[in-house]
């Protein structure tokens, strides 16, 4: 199993890692006029998710890769596609207040 590529068909491995749509420190998209958290605190919390999941799954795809049995690997396998989900999940989630902050009007402009 040395050199198979673990990940999730049509996913790149490298596509989840450093991924540049993901918030770094603060976000241009986001704006303070966005109610709920300040835009910097959601850019740091979508940061630190990335991160989280990011974790999750390398681990999972290295257990994949060398789990001890077809059992564990197939187990991990599963932790994969669901970490991928959940990232997939936040990108939607991070849009979805991006295009509700640029939609609201800026009170300041009053």
């Amino acid at each position: 199993m040395g050199g198979r590529r673990v990940g999730v068909p049509g996913i790149p491995a490298r596509s989840l890692r450093g991924d540049p749509t993901f918030p770094r420190g603060t976000h241009s998209g986001m704006t303070r006029e966005a109610s709920g958290p300040s835009a910097p605190d959601l850019a740091a919390l979508f940061h630190r998710l990335n991160n989280q999941l990011g974790v999750i799954l390398a681990n999972a795809e290295l257990v994949e890769a060398r789990g001890p049995d077809r059992e564990t690997s197939a187990r991990a396998g599963q932790i994969v596609a669901s970490a991928v989900e959940a990232i997939t999940t936040a990108r939607e989630i991070r849009g979805a207040i991006e295009r509700s902050a640029s939609a609201e009007p800026d009170p300041s402009a009053d």
